[in-house]
């Protein structure tokens, strides 16, 4: 099975400090391709930006492989309450 990483970092480069990684998992079984990544209010409330880039990277029988021709810009909104 393929595994997925995720990170946002402050610039839209591997080399620009990192701000938050994902946890990704599947959202089912996996094979129907819906991943679902979550960012704990634990993480969150220690990010003093406002938004950032995010990647995804996938690794499929050990050879990587692109996800998104250039990180995703993000921004930060605030926490979610129960």
């Amino acid at each position: 099975m393929d595994t997925f990483t995720s990170e946002i970092r402050t610039e839209p480069t591997v080399a620009s400090p990192l701000l938050a990684t994902w946890v990704t998992t599947f959202l089912t079984d996996g094979h129907d391709g819906k991943l679902k990544l979550v960012l704990d209010n634990s993480v969150t409330g220690s990010v003093a930006a406002n938004s950032g880039y995010m990647d995804v990277k996938r690794v499929s029988g050990g050879e990587p492989l692109t996800v998104f021709d250039e990180p995703v810009e993000v921004a930060f909104r605030g926490v979610v309450t129960a």
